[in-house]
């Protein structure tokens, strides 16, 4: 019966020290958490904007805004504005959290000190200031890359007028208005082909004739004199022999003009092809250009490039912060209880030991 006594005592007492503990704190020196959050966008990575709110830049970036400076919380770490900052910088650091919201696209921020108002005040200059340095160096990042392609625009655009310059030297200097490649055929091809035609049928036919004049000189002659003169027919053969050699003779010639021509089309058009690659390679590179800025300038205007959105404002809390009690009062009764057992086991040896 004493045993259970004495365990009841202890565990009493254990009750109300762990109350005591649990609720006075919050009461002698109570310290109010302002929260609010910030909403990530898809492209970026919760790690990156929690470490990115807790840096040194940010935090002394925040305690340099004059609404934070004008806090209770700010004008209590001394005398001087430099030591205010360091010790104001070091605090921000200590009472300021940032965790990831899970299953959401959320990031929560929060700020903890004796004043709830100078909580909600922190902490929203620390978020807003957050998310407009990222706006601003998102629009200061994408302002660079703009200014970067606008130059090299103007530099392709250069290169592309003078290609097209060397197109027209090339047609200029072979004098050939027009060098593209067509799916018709070219009228200089088609000429050369006709000529080499015609000079090929008309070698057939000088041949024939001096076949055919070599047969009749190989007849045998007749002792009649008017035999012996050539006939009307072997005179015609011969003009006619003569005139298919003049013939050849002119398609040869225009034949070999029209191959010097064609090998200087080839040229032309080998040196024009060569100058078109550059050229259209240079068109591409340019609406290439064309179509970033377009897309830069979209983005530069877009709010959401930074990645982050403020949510709301956080409020002023209305209660102060309370420990759970669960993390406290189990903890300090189940030590009661342990040394009430201890005082139990030591009272029952006492009694035995104790000489009648």
């Amino acid at each position: 019966m004493r045993t259970i006594k004495i365990l009841i005592l202890w565990l009493i007492s254990g009750l109300i020290v762990g109350f005591l503990i649990w609720y006075l704190p919050s009461k002698l020196r109570s310290q109010y958490t302002a929260r609010t959050f910030v909403r990530v966008l898809p492209g970026s990575e919760k790690g990156s904007v929690i470490a990115l709110i807790k840096h040194q830049n940010t935090l002394e970036a925040v305690v340099d805004r004059d609404k934070v400076q004008w806090t209770e919380w700010f004008q209590s770490f001394g005398k001087t504005k430099d030591d205010r900052m360091a010790g104001a910088v070091a605090d921000l650091k200590k009472r300021s959290k940032s965790w990831a919201v899970p299953d959401n696209d959320l990031v929560a921020v929060s700020m903890t000190c004796r004043d709830g108002k100078d909580a909600a005040e922190v902490l929203n200059e620390m978020v807003n200031l957050f998310v407009r340095s990222q706006e601003s160096s998102k629009r200061k990042e994408v302002a660079d890359k703009l200014s970067r392609l606008s130059e090299q625009q103007l530099r392709v655009q250069r290169d592309l007028d003078l290609s097209e310059q060397d197109l027209d030297n090339v047609r200029r200097r072979y004098g050939y208005a027009d060098l593209d490649e067509h799916s018709y055929p070219d009228p200089r091809i088609s000429r050369l082909m006709d000529l080499q035609k015609r000079e090929d049928s008309c070698v057939l036919e000088i041949r024939e004739l001096q076949f055919y004049l070599e047969d009749i000189n190989t007849q045998p002659t007749s002792t009649d004199k008017a035999e012996v003169k050539p006939n009307a027919e072997v005179k015609e053969l011969g003009a006619k022999l003569r005139m298919l050699q003049s013939r050849f003779k002119e398609l040869q010639t225009m034949r070999e003009e029209a191959e010097k021509q064609y090998k200087e089309l080839n040229l032309a058009k080998a040196q024009y092809a060569q100058r078109k690659a550059i050229r259209d390679e240079r068109r591409q590179m340019l609406d290439s250009i064309k179509s970033r800025l377009e897309e830069l300038k979209i983005l530069y205007d877009d709010p959401d490039a930074s990645g982050v959105q403020f949510v709301e404002d956080a409020v002023v809390p209305r209660q102060a912060d309370m420990r759970p009690w669960q993390g406290v009062i189990p903890p300090v009764v189940l030590a009661a209880l342990i040394a009430g057992i201890i005082q139990a086991l030591l009272t029952r040896q006492a009694r035995k030991t104790k000489p009648e």
